[in-house]
């Protein structure tokens, strides 16, 4: 008898999730000029608890607080599931 349906968290699908809500056009290989991007560095842990390392890369102190919100935002969807 299944208890885990709907109530399991797997953290690594967590932050999959995650950082599927970033494009390729904001990460570094895709990016050139003085567009900034995001870069994914480090991934630690297991089911139950992971770590994400995220460099941002940002030239104008506007796009760097943009993309430190949506850092935030992107955890606020994620955790409101």
């Amino acid at each position: 008898m299944g208890r885990a349906k709907n109530i399991m968290k797997n953290a690594i699908d967590i932050i999959v999730e995650f950082i599927g809500h970033f494009s390729n056009d904001e990460r570094p290989q895709f990016c050139e000029g003085d567009y900034g991007f995001f870069h994914f560095s480090t991934i630690q842990g297991d089911s139950l608890n992971s770590i994400l390392m995220c460099t941002i890369m940002e030239f104008e102190e506007d796009r760097m607080n943009e993309k430190i919100q949506k850092l935030y935002d992107v955890c606020n969807l994620i955790n409101t599931k």
